[in-house]
């Protein structure tokens, strides 16, 4: 049994910025408008996988922690106090530490953030029984994403 959350239908959205060095012009700071969706895999046909709500509740939580925020690889990124600041190639910028998201990957590519937030819905949905597999699509804009997977069980 497989059940689906569509995130431009559902409204589970979030616009951050990125780069990604050494990408030509990706290389600059630019922003995205994002949309995560999601596939839950059950092992139990017939009975209920995970409650739909539940499921919104977290995706939203996600995508409202990264809304708005600059998103980074944890190699680009030291912290001082409550600033930011971001060394790569093209750019030297110092921000307030609120102003950032950090990922743990080489890159801030669209894979890169749909594995960063696969993990943390795996983590969130583990201790649910009924629930053997997560994916989750992260799109930069309609039409182009990327797809990342977790087996729970």
């Amino acid at each position: 049994m497989i059940i689906e959350i569509d995130g431009w239908e559902r409204n589970i959205r979030f616009s951050a910025a990125h780069f990604i060095s050494h990408h030509g012009k990706c290389s600059r700071i630019h922003g995205h408008d994002y949309v995560i969706s999601a596939r839950i895999h059950g092992d139990k046909v017939g009975e209920i996988v995970i409650d739909f709500g539940e499921v919104k509740k977290v995706l939203k939580e996600i995508a409202d922690s990264i809304d708005h925020k600059l998103i980074v690889s944890e190699r680009f990124v030291k912290f001082s106090d409550d600033k930011a600041i971001i060394e790569y190639p093209l750019a030297k910028i110092e921000i307030s530490r609120d102003s950032v998201y950090v990922i743990p990957y080489e890159e801030a590519t669209a894979e890169n953030i749909a594995e960063h937030i696969c993990d943390i819905f795996a983590e969130k949905l583990r201790d649910y029984e009924n629930i053997n597999m997560v994916e989750i699509k992260v799109e930069e804009g309609r039409g182009q994403g990327a797809w990342a997977s977790r087996i729970l069980r």
